[in-house]
């Protein structure tokens, strides 16, 4: 304990217990007057911590002519206070044109979320907000399949299949704001969508009368399960691990949620599945259907080795990913305009999460940094050495607006969290578990998955119960619909 918080500049290349938490978050809205909202990787076969550090410096973009790899620079003019150290930001703006027939003129200044300023509906909190289910999504990797856990039962209640060959190697998963679907990426390209609640799925869909549905640890064969809304192949893709649902749009005369959009990433040329090659091309599927609404390529953004590592969306629906052991990329909803943020050296970026201010964090592998906070509005670095060395891990914000990661900490496994403003260590929770993945649920617990297992904690007392069952599982993203909910200052479905 003790370590100091260390602020660094970011040098960037522009080129175009459900009730409680809720209490809080709706509490926190009346008090910013809001009334209307818009409301390594451990792959089969692979190895990733191993050769991760080897991505960093293909991917960092200081030069977005060639992608070389930036030195890091701190910049003149910075001030000293205490352990916080400042420096100005530089930036190099260019211009670069998305391939999406709705694309506006690049150029202009990307629109950030900073949190507090999400239109929320002036209805009840609960409104569309689906609560009566709740589910957690749990990739197994090595069987192509996802796993639907109750959050609150911690049973498996669903499997399904994410790739017609049975060799999509998914990862990332990420449940829309209104609960109502999770989408999942396969490393081998590929992107599903399920629905969570069996009132949505399509008895007719498979030809076969009544519904037929998983709805325990046993999958069905592909095309017999009649809640998979939609498939999108993405086969000359051989990478493609980001996964993330933008919010959408809140009616409030039907209260339900509207033109869910889900942003995904990747790339073909890999020298074989679950890696890539050059420059990364983003994607923005339609949420119905699954059909590509929008799509550009971020040329100075690698996709090679790994590709984009992970995704995640703020309230305006901006996309922001991370590279392993690299930099910072995002996407304006709007515009499609993409920016490339470079990180300190000393951060060994992995995962990612977008907190309820509109600030992504990631955590970080090296020897010195375990935490990283980057602020797109003042282009600065908050880094902590506090916990280095507990392994790669996800990364999620609680309810109670604490920071989670999971590994292993002073000898004990499990989560830990951290304060979102100071990032000094709040807690450290032991446990029977195992895996990278965090996330938070709309009752209040976090949940650490992976491995074997998948394990729910209570913050308040560290009391937890455990899922034995996945099979080689690997997930870190927004598992529950928490993340985008949390980030858009609504009280998600769970």
């Amino acid at each position: 304990m003790g370590a100091e918080l260390q602020v660094h500049t970011s040098e960037h290349d522009v080129t175009a217990r459900r009730t409680s938490s809720r209490a809080r978050l709706c509490a926190a809205l009346a008090l910013l007057g809001a009334t209307t909202l818009a409301c390594g990787d451990d792959a089969v076969g692979q190895t990733d911590a191993a050769s991760a550090g080897t991505q960093g410096g293909s991917g960092s973009a200081a030069d977005s002519s060639s992608g070389s790899a930036a030195s890091e620079t701190q910049g003149g003019g910075g001030t000293e206070t205490g352990g916080m150290t400042t420096a100005p930001a530089t930036s190099e703006v260019s211009t670069a044109g998305p391939t999406s027939d709705d694309a506006t003129t690049m150029g202009a200044e990307p629109k950030f979320d900073v949190g507090g300023a999400a239109d929320f509906p002036g209805v009840d909190c609960d409104c569309g907000m689906a609560s009566e289910f709740s589910y957690i999504w749990v990739a197994n990797s090595p069987e192509s399949t996802v796993s639907k856990i109750d959050t609150q039962t911690v049973e498996e209640v669903g499997r399904f299949v994410t790739k017609p060959d049975l060799n999509g190697n998914p990862s990332r998963t990420s449940v829309s704001i209104s609960g109502r679907k999770v989408a999942v990426a396969n490393r081998h390209g590929g992107v599903i969508a399920i629905w969570a609640n069996e009132a949505d799925c399509d008895p007719d869909q498979n030809g076969a009368p009544g519904l037929q549905t998983s709805t325990d640890a046993v999958a069905l064969p592909w095309d017999q399960d009649d809640c998979v809304a939609w498939y999108t192949p993405f086969d000359d893709w051989t990478v493609q691990r980001p996964i993330a649902w933008a919010p959408g749009v809140f009616n409030e005369v039907t209260c339900q949620w509207e033109d869910e959009r889900v942003w995904s990433a990747g790339c073909g040329g890999g020298s074989m599945p679950g890696f890539g090659s050059g420059a990364t091309t983003v994607v923005r599927l339609d949420g119905d259907t699954g059909e590509i609404v929008d799509q550009l390529v971020m040329d100075s953004y690698s996709c090679g080795g790994f590709g984009p590592y992970g995704g995640a969306v703020d309230s305006a629906g901006n996309f922001w990913m991370t590279l392993n052991n690299g930099p910072l990329g995002f996407v304006d909803a709007e515009t499609l305009e993409w920016t490339v943020y470079d990180k300190p050296s000393d951060v060994a970026s992995y995962g990612l999460t977008v907190d309820s201010a509109g600030r992504p964090w990631v955590t970080s592998y090296s020897q010195t940094v375990g935490v990283a906070r980057f602020d797109p509005m003042t282009e600065t670095w908050a880094t902590t050495g506090e916990l280095v060395g507990y392994s790669q891990s996800g990364i999620a914000q609680g309810s109670d607006g604490r920071l989670w990661i999971a590994g292993t900490f002073n000898g004990t496994s499990g989560i830990a969290s951290l304060d979102p403003e100071t990032l000094a260590v709040i807690d450290i929770l032991g446990g029977t578990s195992s895996g990278k993945g965090v996330s938070g649920d709309g009752d209040g617990y976090i949940w650490r998955a992976g491995g074997s297992m998948a394990t729910r904690f209570n913050p308040d007392d560290g009391t937890f119960t455990t899922y034995q069952g996945l099979n080689a599982a690997y997930t870190y993203s927004d598992m529950t619909g928490f993340g985008v909910a949390n980030a858009s200052g609504c009280q998600p479905a769970g």
